[in-house]
């Protein structure tokens, strides 16, 4: 039976982003553009928490009171995310199948997306029956908090396996044109262990990344914010520009927008290419499980 390489699964993401920087600067570019989104849409709530008191921050009655009054926008984001997460996979499955194909990095607005939105709604949908069960199974042991964390782990593992079984659906779409859970879970039977493996290596490239892009963007913003005191201590005038580094300000926000923005640019492809690989060495070189 021939296999697939966790290696070159894992590397992909890397491999693509150094052959196609004008690639990555679009995903930028639309990745700030969904950080914005949420800006606007979460702002009040991050507003409204930021505001409470220490001890209000304590109180989970509270906590969970203000989140609630802002809960339409909580519902906002689901579409704001499906329709990222179809975009982002339609493109990424396309970067491996069609490395040529790279006009404006591989982003389109087409049949494809569609059938991926289709994908990320029912597994959106999978994701819910999970917590539901995991919830009943914890009602089911007495509602004791020793039930509910039972109940939590089970869902979380039984979501893990469903996704992994599943994860060869999207780049499905770009190969047969169809949306195909079942093909994709017989695709995956005997192979759960080296794809949780390769995953499991996946996630952790992508937090390495996470955390060295946070390293970068906090010394950079200390870094500004530093010589932003030094400029406002020396001069007057300077106080106004300088006022672009406090916290609040939309000047702030921005630069904070884009640092995340290009972090998010960076993730996507190590994150979302590995399944188009995998699918491509089972498919291509004879290794499809009936």
């Amino acid at each position: 039976m021939s296999e697939f390489s966790i290696t070159e699964a894992a590397y992909a993401g890397f491999r693509i982003t150094r052959e196609r920087p004008k690639a990555l600067a679009v995903w930028a570019l639309v990745c700030l553009i969904e950080v914005a989104l949420v800006l606007v849409v979460m702002g009040p709530l991050f507003d409204a928490v930021q505001a409470l008191s220490p001890q209000d921050m304590s109180d989970q009655v509270k906590l969970a009171h203000v989140i609630d009054a802002y809960s339409p926008r909580l519902g906002l984001m689901i579409p704001i995310n499906l329709i990222a997460s179809a975009l982002f996979h339609a493109a990424m499955n396309r970067a491996v199948f069609h490395p040529n194909e790279d006009r404006f990095g591989y982003l389109r607005l087409g049949v494809d997306e569609l059938k991926q939105l289709g994908l990320q709604v029912a597994l959106a949908g999978i994701s819910v029956l999970a917590k539901l069960a995991g919830q009943l199974l914890g009602a089911l042991g007495g509602g004791s908090p020793g039930a509910m964390a039972i109940g939590a782990i089970a869902t979380l593992a039984l979501w893990v396996v469903i996704a992994t079984r599943l994860s060869l659906a999207s780049p499905m779409i770009m190969e047969t044109g169809r949306i195909d859970m079942v093909g994709a879970w017989r695709l995956t039977h005997g192979r759960l262990g080296a794809l949780l493996r390769t995953y499991l290596v996946i996630s952790g490239l992508c937090a390495a990344v996470f955390l060295l892009a946070l390293v970068v963007v906090s010394a950079v913003t200390a870094l500004a914010g530093t010589a932003a005191d030094g400029l406002r201590a020396a001069t007057p005038l300077a106080a106004p520009l300088m006022a672009f580094f406090d916290h609040g300000h939309p000047g702030y926000m921005v630069s904070t927008s884009i640092g995340l923005g290009l972090t998010l640019a960076l993730i996507s492809p190590i994150w979302l290419t590995p399944a188009a690989v995998i699918y491509l060495r089972l498919t291509r070189s004879g290794g499809v499980v009936a």
